[in-house]
């Protein structure tokens, strides 16, 4: 009787599945929860701030110029974001792949392109505000209050409409390559998908940043200009202050745009890597990571606008409950005509 040795082949446990299932199994949980855990501290300061900012909104109506309404209407966005965006996704990370569905995963992907989209177009409407009021002057008295909300009501509505798309049929939403987060379907290389990413592209992202950058290049070559022609006229204190806080909110707004593009610009660069078709080769921490980071613009909006903006950070220690930290936190007044040669230059009362 002879016996054979044989030598028992394991089954494939990767059998079946495709390179990025695989790719997904590999990937070590504690990466995903190290992004769930950055994304529960941009949940908690998001809310916080955003929230403490619609409250100064409230309580200070002198506040609400034009272009104020538009920042309340990020403010509001990104409160949103907090609320309805960042939740399900820090769920899905720390658990390590997302488990709640097909119906949440859609709805988390619409409201997080409808938020980001919405921002986008704010911004671009900020700089033609500042670009309208500072160089052509004769057209500022028609950006009223009215028309302000009604521009902000169709920036939110455009963006409702583009994100309402892929649930209808002009592409769709899924899970994303890091298989916690949920977002269009980059990898789809399908005639409607295809055009539906085109088209955001060049409407949602080229297209902004083209109107916003020609808006504040000429803005600063005006300010230049005028700044430089005021300063030759002995009699224009009043020009030179009314410059001071046009600059002063122009920093503002422009601050905010490069925060935007900041945060945005890595995610863009990854699924623009996959729709050309290197999905396979960009790992999944760089394509998860970029999508957190983007998230993270509904903390970075408050604090620029606070530390930038001196009527609104007044406004800002105003509402602080302490009042040994809010003396703490503000000059008093006889400190404040030692620096101010005009003291009168620091109550920006005026809507520009």
């Amino acid at each position: 009787m002879s016996y054979v040795n044989e030598t028992v082949i394991p089954d494939n446990p990767y059998k079946g599945l495709t390179f990025l299932e695989v790719k997904r199994i590999q990937y070590p949980v504690w990466g995903h929860q190290i992004v769930g855990g950055f994304l529960l501290l941009v949940l908690i300061g998001g809310f916080m701030e955003n929230l403490l900012i619609m409250f100064i909104f409230w309580k200070n109506k002198e506040l609400l110029s034009p272009t104020n309404i538009f920042i309340l209407a990020v403010a509001i966005g990104d409160f949103g974001m907090a609320c309805l965006g960042v939740p399900l996704p820090i769920i899905g990370a720390l658990n390590g792949k997302w488990f709640m569905g097909e119906f949440l995963c859609k709805w988390q992907a619409f409201v997080v392109y409808f938020v980001g989209l919405s921002q986008m177009y704010l911004l671009m409407a900020v700089s033609v505000d500042r670009y309208v009021v500072i160089t052509k002057p004769h057209l500022a008295l028609r950006i009223t209050k009215k028309v302000a909300i009604a521009c902000m009501a169709s920036c939110f509505g455009l963006a409702f409409f583009l994100a309402l798309m892929p649930l209808i049929g002009w592409s769709s939403y899924g899970l994303e390559a890091s298989g916690v987060f949920c977002g269009l379907r980059w990898e789809d290389h399908s005639a409607r998908n295809t055009s539906y990413i085109a088209m955001i592209f060049f409407f949602c992202y080229f297209g902004p940043i083209g109107v916003m950058i020609f808006s504040y290049y000429h803005l600063f070559m005006a300010v230049k200009m005028r700044n430089r022609n005021t300063v030759l006229d002995v009699n224009s204190r009043v020009a030179r202050r009314n410059i001071k806080i046009e600059i002063r909110l122009l920093k503002s707004c422009v601050v905010m745009c490069l925060v935007y593009w900041a945060v945005w610009t890595p995610y863009a660069i990854v699924s623009l890597s996959q729709v050309c078709g290197y999905s396979d080769s960009i790992p999944l921490v760089l394509t998860e990571i970029p999508r957190a980071t983007a998230k993270s613009q509904i903390v970075w909006n408050p604090i620029i606008y606070v530390a930038t903006n001196k009527q609104f950070r007044d406004a800002f220690y105003a509402t602080l409950p302490c009042k040994r930290l809010r003396e703490k936190v503000q000059k008093p007044p006889e400190e404040r005509g030692k620096t101010h040669d005009r003291p009168d230059e620091d109550h920006e009362t005026t809507n520009v």
